[in-house]
């Protein structure tokens, strides 16, 4: 009777909406956090700039998609593509102002902008960019290192076609905490709003992210969405496999008291 209040409080970690359990941190733990090489990692990210990249970066892609849903022909090479990767890069950056993970303009790289110009960011010319990597004086004579380093990033983060582009986010933080799995949900919900905002004159653009952390928090939110159904079909199963074998529908009733109850106390500690 001692442990008893555990059960009720197991409805803090339980979302009777969508019938699954809230997976804390202790499921998130999937690194050695007492790791020297971790505590290394993490000093890396907080004392240089993001422009020398993290270990596991969050990447967004803009693309298009045809009625279909198979890829629609787009040429990001165009300026307006490149001014939807500005709009939608500061849509994030506002999405995640006054948070303890709040991104600048200098957490990205992109083929499309490059620092910061009156509180957003400072969105790149394409027949500048053009200029630097195609014209034969500025990649042989005036700017052949510029124009070397800019082809490099260029094919990084655009695909061989020039139909999608990439962007990297390059946040300083723990990429499996809280905060990281914060920032995947503000990214989402800011990306999501910039496709449907564009969906009335550019139909078909998509932005979609990716990252470590993005791919643990789906892993545990289908996991977690699972796991009442397997608890219950496994008891039930349990329990009527016990009843049948010892003859008793009692013995059931005794299990779930001695042995099912203590469980929930499990769940409501964690």
């Amino acid at each position: 009777w001692l442990f008893s209040p555990l059960t009720t409080r197991m409805n803090k970690n339980f979302d009777w909406q969508h019938f699954k359990f809230k997976m804390g941190h202790s499921y998130e733990l999937t690194m050695p956090r007492t790791a020297h090489e971790w505590h290394t990692l993490l000093d890396i990210q907080q004392n240089f700039p993001s422009e020398a990249g993290i270990l596991m970066p969050m990447l967004i892609m803009m693309t298009k998609k045809g009625p279909d849903g198979a890829a629609a022909d787009f040429d990001v090479k165009d300026q307006m593509p490149w001014k939807m990767n500005c709009d939608m890069a500061d849509s994030v950056i506002a999405a995640t102002q006054g948070k303890s993970y709040a991104l600048t303009p200098d957490h990205f790289v992109s083929a499309t902008f490059h620092g910061e110009e009156n509180g957003k960011v400072k969105c790149l010319s394409e027949w500048q960019i053009n200029f630097v990597m195609e014209n034969y004086f500025a990649k042989n004579v005036f700017l052949s290192h510029t124009s070397e380093h800019v082809q490099e990033l260029w094919s990084q983060l655009v695909s061989t076609h020039a139909h999608a582009m990439l962007t990297f986010v390059f946040p300083n933080m723990d990429p499996f905490s809280p905060d990281a799995f914060a920032l995947v949900a503000d990214v989402r919900a800011a990306l999501e709003l910039e496709t449907q905002r564009l969906s009335a004159t550019e139909p078909g653009i998509e932005f979609i992210t990716f990252s470590p952390g993005s791919v643990l928090m789906d892993l545990i939110d289908v996991t977690s969405g699972q796991l009442p159904l397997c608890f219950i079909g496994c008891a039930f199963v349990c329990l009527t496999l016990i009843a049948i074998w010892f003859g008793s529908v009692f013995i059931p009733v005794k299990l779930i008291l001695t042995v099912v109850v203590p469980i929930t106390w499990t769940y409501g500690a964690g």
